[in-house]
């Protein structure tokens, strides 16, 4: 006789991985961390500098306050993710620590821990309760650093484009098109240099790429678009202005 059939074992489910010790996900002070991108830096893409931070707060042993749950993570909130290719001096993002720490000495640890292009330019304790927020108005600095021979005429499209009531921009997305006036968004276009404008740029109704923006109005007055002979760079808002 056969004998009796064994019961079939279910398979053990995988072990819940252990949360956070309550300590890690305190929050007791806040921090804005403004910092610069600049050469080869501006070529990153946001993902790539959260990581390049996160690594550099870890290492320089910031007491970084982490999320709950089973996949905990330290609490940061980056401003709006720059195009790849755009400069600034004008970035920043937010970060809660579970003890605060002293802000000259994170400031210089974390310069320290940098790549090239990368550099921490303030750092500013917040309240707990606040929420940083992306400035509905930012500028710009638009460079040509093509042939100079087309310096004047980069100045004289930027002149046009200035003086034009709008620039209709259908611009395709990912579902559909849309209809925009490129030109609305631009509230200010100044000359900054015999080879540069400084534009100011109000997105409180949208936002888009500055950089196709800028390639949209250009190539609508026909000014020969090339994208390496252009530099794009967000500026400080205290950046001086020279009439165009």
């Amino acid at each position: 006789m056969r004998g009796h059939a064994q019961g079939v074992q279910k398979p053990l489910g995988k072990a819940k991985p252990t949360p956070p010790p309550p300590h890690l996900v305190k929050k007791a002070a806040q921090l804005c961390i403004r910092y610069i991108r600049k050469g080869k830096a501006a070529y990153l893409s946001q993902l790539e500098v959260q990581h390049i931070f996160d690594r550099a707060l870890r290492r320089a042993n910031l007491p970084l306050a982490f999320s709950q749950g089973f996949h905990p993570l330290p609490l940061m909130s980056f401003g709006r993710a720059l195009p790849v290719g755009v400069a600034s001096e004008n970035e920043w993002f937010s970060v809660y620590l579970r003890e605060p720490s002293p802000l000259k000495k994170s400031l210089e640890a974390l310069n320290a821990l940098l790549p090239k292009g990368l550099r921490v330019t303030s750092i500013e304790a917040l309240p707990l309760d606040k929420k940083n927020t992306d400035e509905q108005s930012e500028r710009f600095v638009l460079r040509y650093i093509g042939p100079e021979s087309e310096r004047s005429a980069f100045i004289r499209a930027w002149s046009a484009i200035a003086g034009m009531p709008s620039l209709p921009w259908k611009k395709e997305g990912k579902k559909s098109a849309r209809v925009l006036d490129a030109r609305h968004f631009f509230t200010n276009i100044e000359r900054n240099a015999p080879d540069s404008c400084t534009l100011d740029i109000d997105w409180s109704k949208g936002y888009v790429s500055p950089l196709a923006l800028c390639l949209h109005v250009l190539e609508s007055v026909h000014f020969p678009v090339v994208l390496p002979h252009l530099l794009l760079t967000k500026a400080a808002p205290e950046s001086p202005l020279t009439s165009l």
